[in-house]
């Protein structure tokens, strides 16, 4: 078996073969994605924080279209109710076969 690099332990990598593996995965990912470098903390925060303020924005709007949705289908509900025209309930049928 050749190791992959010069120097290091057949022990020590056949026990840390698995770390070793995800780290490539990893490191070939990120490499694929064309980063020079990852993204600070502080970075990270800013971003989120303006995304954070752009959602609130946002969910107002979201919210008046859901309650204008519900009002939407309360009154298809109702049109089509009426346009099926009168339904006789279970009992008004039974009252009927007893008379």
């Amino acid at each position: 078996m050749r190791l992959p690099w010069p120097g290091w332990a057949k022990g020590f990598y056949e026990s840390q073969r698995a770390d070793i593996s995800l780290h490539r995965a990893a490191k070939k990912h990120f490499n694929s994605l064309g980063l020079k470098k990852l993204p600070t903390m502080d970075s990270l925060k800013r971003e989120y924080a303006t995304l954070a303020v752009e959602r609130k924005k946002l969910y107002g709007g979201f919210k008046q279209a859901r309650e204008e949705m519900i009002r939407w289908k309360m009154t298809k509900q109702n049109a089509d109710m009426i346009l099926a025209g009168p339904r006789r309930s279970r009992v008004y049928e039974r009252d009927e076969q007893r008379r």
